[in-house]
């Protein structure tokens, strides 16, 4: 906002964020791109499941060597700490396809965000664990990436492939962002 001539930067971790956010006009964001960062960086009360969860396996075909670039340092990009418990897995360069981690029913699929479109969160999809309550969030999949044969409402077993990791929305590279939360809007 420019106030007598400076400009004044309002980041997520401010306490007037979502006031400022709520003020801009829909010509400089409109009201998809409002709502999601309304959405993201708020605190939301869910259900913890009671126990570890359990029964996961890496979201990637055996033998793979893949690397960890990110986890609990996600809190200085979304410091509501919606994703402090992500993973960023990535190849030095290279897509490569993601499997379900474990079983699950699809919940939503994004596809359509074209790679180096950084404007929002990217391509995803999400599994929902009937067991737990619990959801997977694939996120940076490459546009049109997930097998035509998986909708929404399709079940997924474990080790299916389910997409490809990219770069597409906020990303520095070909990577995977990898999560299990319980309140599955706290993030996408």
């Amino acid at each position: 906002r420019k106030t007598d001539g400076r400009w004044l930067a309002t980041l997520p971790e401010h306490a007037n964020w979502l006031n400022m956010v709520k003020a801009v006009p829909e010509d400089v964001l409109d009201a998809a791109a409002k709502e999601y960062w309304l959405t993201i960086n708020s605190v939301q009360s869910v259900d913890v499941p009671d126990a570890a969860l359990t029964g996961y396996l890496l979201p990637w075909e055996g033998g793979k060597v893949v690397s960890l670039s990110g986890s609990v340092s996600h809190d200085q990009w979304i410091p509501s700490g919606n994703a402090h418990y992500a993973f960023d897995f990535y190849i030095s360069g290279t897509m490569f396809p993601v499997v379900a981690s474990k079983s699950g029913t699809v919940h939503m699929i994004r596809e359509s965000v074209q790679n180096y479109d950084d404007s929002d969160e990217g391509n995803y999809i999400v599994l929902r664990d009937t067991e737990t309550n619990t959801y997977q969030l694939y996120l940076h999949l490459a546009q049109n990436s997930v097998p035509d044969d998986i909708q929404e409402g399709d079940y997924v077993h474990q080790g299916d492939i389910i997409g490809i990791a990219d770069d597409t929305g906020q990303s520095t590279g070909h990577h995977l962002h990898f999560h299990v939360t319980a309140g599955i809007y706290s993030y996408t």
